[in-house]
């Protein structure tokens, strides 16, 4: 299916028609037939211009990678060529070039279905707008929207998959996930093992590509970072960052402590993020560090923090950890925020499972690791073994830099979405 409305697909033939009969009529006869051919591009390229809409659940100030992967993503295009859709946030401001739309997409849970909100608010921003492409930021329940407006209305559309979209799906929603990857003119994964999940769940084989998720250079941050002045500063510390969920296996790390501090004991664990295992990971410290006296004041939960915050821990990290896991389907699509530490110089230990090998490879930018005792292991030589940690650092960062970078990464969706507008031109 096409990226542009059958309107636009109609009047392209009218000019294509009008243009090869006006070329054989006038050509090698009035030099007019520059001029007229001048006029003639532009006017195809008009008809030809789309103007896509990013509809997400997930943008800033949300805290988390997609909600990252969303805003880098849209400053790498054109000013004019996308505009986003999101929910509200009071009190925030959008410091980007790209407009933001604010609106509530979902009705509350006892309204069903949740997502008739969206439909209605999403199909008049097309109309209002004059967009040509829809982007599905999530798989559901924004494709359901995308689905349906593809059926009733042919718009085409564009679906982003994570991983953890589609591992959970069971039943009817399962079901309607395939038929929204199946009609999707392009879905867009975030690393080849999302990718190879959403072939498996019903995307076309030359309709899908992987845009990876690039790190945003927290460096410059650290213009406005002070120095740390807590109790583990100048101490060789883990950094954890990102929602405090299971599957990002933090309570593995947590679990593993003793062992690490007997063999270094001046080792801190630090963890940046909320979310909804909170509580249960500061009780699972409490319960090991009643057990383990010498683990005490070594763990410090900072919850949600500022940029320069997150860049000045960041700096002085010894090592990176979220040994994540697949829980139930439940899995790591990719893992941005290995990125963002390999960018100062910080190796990563990473679980063995989704798209983290992609983004941590093993014992050359960090370690990959499956089993507990392989992470305590890990963390264990990282912290000791400083030559090591340098060069492991060193190539990350050097990776971090020169693979991962939007203009390479968007280069690829940009050419995704000009195959499904391309215009057969006569110039004979």
């Amino acid at each position: 299916m096409g990226l542009v409305s059958g309107y636009h697909a109609r009047w392209r033939t009218y000019f294509h028609i009008f243009f090869c009969a006006a070329q054989r009529i006038f050509s090698g006869r009035y030099a007019a037939i520059t001029a007229f051919s001048a006029l003639a591009g532009f006017l195809i390229h008009w008809l030809m211009a789309q103007k896509n809409l990013l509809v997400t659940l997930d943008f800033p100030p949300a805290f988390g990678g997609v909600a990252r992967y969303y805003s880098e993503l849209v400053k790498s295009f054109s000013q004019g060529t996308v505009m986003v859709l999101t929910v509200p946030a009071p009190g925030y401001t959008d410091n980007l070039a790209t407009p933001v739309l604010r609106k509530k997409l979902l009705w509350p849970q006892w309204i069903w279905p949740r997502w008739l909100r969206a439909f209605f608010t999403i199909r008049a921003a097309m109309r209002k707008n004059h967009c040509t492409v829809l982007w599905a930021g999530q798989l559901l329940p924004i494709g359901t929207v995308a689905l349906i407006l593809s059926l009733f209305f042919g718009t085409p559309y564009v679906v982003f998959v994570h991983g953890m979209d589609m591992g959970i799906l069971q039943g009817r929603k399962k079901r309607l996930a395939r038929m929204v990857l199946l009609r999707a003119s392009v879905v867009v994964a975030n690393s080849r093992a999302t990718e190879q999940l959403a072939l498996a769940n019903g995307a076309r084989i030359h309709h899908t590509i992987v845009v990876y998720p690039c790190p945003t250079d927290l460096t410059r941050e650290l213009r406005q970072a002070v120095a740390l002045t807590v109790s583990y500063a100048g101490k060789p510390y883990i950094l954890s960052v990102g929602r405090l969920v299971k599957r990002k296996g933090f309570d593995r790390v947590l679990a593993m402590l003793p062992r690490v501090c007997a063999a270094v004991p001046d080792a801190h664990y630090v963890l940046i993020g909320e979310g909804d295992e909170r509580a249960r990971l500061q009780a699972q410290y409490t319960s090991i560090a009643q057990r383990h006296p010498g683990i005490r004041g070594r763990v410090h939960f900072l919850g949600a923090v500022t940029d320069s915050v997150l860049a000045t821990h960041f700096a002085h990290a010894a090592v990176f950890a979220m040994p994540n896991r697949d829980i139930s389907g439940d899995r790591e699509g990719f893992g941005l925020v290995y990125l963002e530490a390999a960018l100062f110089g910080v190796p990563s230990v990473a679980g063995n499972t989704g798209g983290s090998p992609e983004a941590v490879q093993h014992q050359r930018t960090g370690i990959v690791v499956a089993s507990d005792a392989e992470l305590a292991s890990a963390l264990q030589r990282l912290l000791r073994d400083i030559p090591y940690r340098h060069a492991l650092g060193a190539a990350a960062q050097q990776r971090a830099q020169t693979e991962f970078r939007w203009e390479a990464q968007t280069r690829k969706l940009h050419k995704a979405l000009n195959t499904y507008n391309k215009a057969t031109i006569c110039i004979t």
